[in-house]
């Protein structure tokens, strides 16, 4: 396995530890508008600095609160 790939692989795994942290402490402190904010900070991110505008819509999908949000909205 190459440096690269484990690198990367690293990565992957430290946001997905970083993503449940957010998610767990915003839940359970019920402070659902920073989780919000957190999202939309790293959606603008991906455009600002990457111009990835595909990733950014990707994170945004990715907030928990999209899946509940969906439900609110006809």
């Amino acid at each position: 396995m190459s440096t690269t790939r484990v690198h990367g692989t690293c990565l992957t795994l430290l946001f997905s530890l970083a993503y449940l942290y957010v998610c767990v402490c915003c839940a359970q402190a019920k402070a659902w508008d920073s989780l919000a904010l957190f999202f939309e900070a790293c959606a603008q991110i991906e455009i600002d600095d990457f111009r990835d505008y595909q990733k950014a819509l990707q994170v945004l999908l990715l907030n928990p609160l999209h899946s509940l949000c969906t439900h609110c909205w006809p």
